[in-house]
């Protein structure tokens, strides 16, 4: 009886940690240039900002770097968030504020199975309601998310002010 309950509650705990982010959710769908290894990234907005979010090109940046954010270019109530993570996994998004402070915590919900072993690169536009400098907004990483340079394993991570 004591395995089976065991059992039931592992079952209820996973079920939990894989769910998507509180909050009003946003979805789209990343994939590379050409068109393969697509997955559905979900973004739980707890602003009230978030009008919508769109897969953007990945712009060069190193795989290597740290999850990052800038102001797009086009629009200064859009940010670009940037990082990557594995074939296997299906990534959310957490946006949260306190204070004056902005957190973007990713969350890569990692599925171990019968996938390619493949670091990807992923990029979304996040549409706003009103601009957000960078330098406010803390990145982060749930679960067992890491940087890929695994340089800096504090709970804030570098922002990009801007677009190069």
């Amino acid at each position: 009886m004591h395995r089976l309950a065991g059992a039931l509650l592992a079952v209820v705990a996973v079920a939990a940690c894989a769910g998507d982010p509180g909050g009003i959710l946003f979805r789209t769908t990343v994939e590379a240039p050409d068109g393969s290894y697509a997955q559905e990234v979900v973004l739980g907005d707890q602003t009230g900002l978030v009008t919508g979010i769109e897969p953007t090109a990945w712009d060069g940046q190193s795989a290597f770097d740290p999850p990052s954010v800038a102001i797009d270019e086009h629009d200064p109530s859009t940010l670009i968030f940037r990082w990557s993570n594995g074939a296997c996994d299906r990534p959310a998004i957490s946006f949260s504020r306190s204070g004056d402070r902005f957190d973007l915590r990713i969350d890569p919900r990692e599925q171990f199975g019968s996938c390619t072993a493949i670091l990807l690169f992923r990029s979304i536009r996040i549409h706003l309601t009103e601009p957000i400098t960078p330098d406010n907004i803390d990145i982060c990483c749930s679960g067992s998310a890491q940087p890929a340079t695994g340089v800096d394993l504090a709970p804030r991570l570098r922002t990009t002010p801007g677009l190069t």
